[in-house]
């Protein structure tokens, strides 16, 4: 073979996913019980090595892989939001809720009597009671997620330190214009 012969492909990225990068998604997450899509997300960024922003499963399952890769998982409750917990299920007097929140499937951020914080689905509101769910919506579902990997770059500094990317805001809106 003569050097004249090799040609080289150009890729997106040759960086594979490894601690210390942000990793760009694109996913569909399937409920396997139900056998329907639960949630379609265009991108999700990540800080890949350990930092808790992604599923356990999920990142072992992206070490090493490269743009354009492509993933099936299947997560089990357990490896996924959890079991639900009939504890989170509780009757209220409705007048707690704030007067906008008192419709079924309204999300609410509460914090319980031990101090932790965490949202709640308005799951009914009959007469002067409601009741509220703090598990995830997705809690005691097995999961099926389709994922392709986007992006992967190196880390900065302040995004190591936080534990998460940081992602510059979008211009427009209220955004300053820029100077000609």
């Amino acid at each position: 073979m003569s050097e004249e012969s090799v040609q080289f492909v150009k890729k997106i990225s040759y960086k594979r996913v490894a601690k210390d990068r942000v990793v760009t998604l694109r996913f569909m997450m399937v409920d396997r019980d139900a056998a329907r899509p639960v949630e379609v997300q265009e991108e999700l960024s990540y800080l890949h090595g350990g930092y808790g922003d992604i599923f356990p499963k999920v990142e072992a399952a992206l070490e090493g892989a490269a743009v354009e890769d492509k993933l099936d998982l299947e997560l089990s409750a357990d490896e996924a939001f959890g079991p639900r917990n009939e504890k989170l299920v509780m009757e209220i007097p409705a007048e707690r809720l704030p007067e906008e929140a008192r419709a079924v499937g309204m999300r609410i951020e509460g914090e319980t009597g031990d101090g932790r914080s965490g949202g709640f689905t308005v799951t009914a509101v009959e007469g002067n009671s409601a009741t509220i769910d703090g598990n995830h919506p997705l809690a005691g579902r097995n999961l099926q997620l389709f994922i392709k990997v986007i992006d992967v770059r190196e880390a900065g500094e302040e995004e190591i330190r936080a534990g998460h990317p940081i992602v510059p805001p979008k211009s427009g809106g209220d955004a300053a214009p820029l100077p000609h």
